[in-house]
């Protein structure tokens, strides 16, 4: 048949009750890759896209660039716990819902999202930071998710005739987080009260500067520095 072995390619989906969790732990605990890769990775997880993988990282307080190998199994089952909690919210509801009501309520009104597209962390109030994995933008509160340093343990060493040194291969670079540029997101739209002024569209710029009382001549870019003067 054709389904066993493309489901042999395939990783762990959070929707279905047959997940092998015990498999998906070997890959991920074996892997060199971040796990911010290996969410978005479909032979190891299946389903989470950009906004969950930023949601679900936060909800377990593990920063995107730490290494699966690095992970406890712990830390792993928080990953797979968030994994499930989430897109079975999203598959009931028919929408991307990340936000526990009891946080709604004590962090929002009308919060959305904690850390996607957003420029400040809504539990420690502190700067989202972005950067990009593999040319998906990954998002984190780097105060509530810090980067675990973990200590490699030294070489075995092993007796071996010398040979002329190798040019070492030059390792990419990895992207460093920069403070989050938003977007007016169409996947989850966010509430008109939390929109910064460079997410809102001419019409509305004007509307709000003319509220303030403020000239609504100009460019967009002009627009946009005047209502960002008058909010601040």
């Amino acid at each position: 048949g054709l389904y066993e072995p493309k489901r042999a390619t395939l990783g762990e989906d959070p929707l279905r009750e047959d997940a092998d969790v015990e498999r998906l732990w070997r890959k991920v605990s074996k892997s060199k890759k971040s796990i911010g890769a290996l969410i978005m990775d479909q032979s190891c997880f299946c389903g989470p896209g950009n906004i969950y993988r930023a949601e679900i990282l936060f909800k377990a307080r593990i920063h995107p660039d730490q290494l699966g190998k690095d992970l406890s199994r712990a830390e792993f089952d928080k990953v797979w716990r968030h994994s499930v909690e989430l897109l079975q919210r999203g598959f009931r509801e028919g929408s991307i819902l990340t936000v526990d009501p009891a946080d709604d309520a004590r962090y929002g009104p009308d919060l959305r999202r904690y850390v996607y597209n957003k420029s400040r962390c809504p539990i420690c109030r502190g700067p989202v930071m972005s950067w990009d994995i593999q040319t998906r933008t990954a998002y984190a509160c780097l105060a509530c998710q810090p980067l675990r340093t973990v200590q490699e343990a030294p070489p075995s060493p092993k007796k071996s005739k010398k040979r002329p040194a190798a040019s070492t291969p030059t390792k990419a670079k990895k992207a460093k987080p920069t403070p989050v540029k938003r977007f007016r997101s169409h996947c989850v739209e966010d509430a008109a009260s939390d929109m910064s002024p460079e997410m809102l569209t001419v019409k509305e710029l004007k509307a709000k500067l003319k509220a303030h009382g403020a000239p609504t001549d100009g460019l967009k870019s002009v627009l946009v520095a005047r209502l960002t003067a008058l909010v601040e």
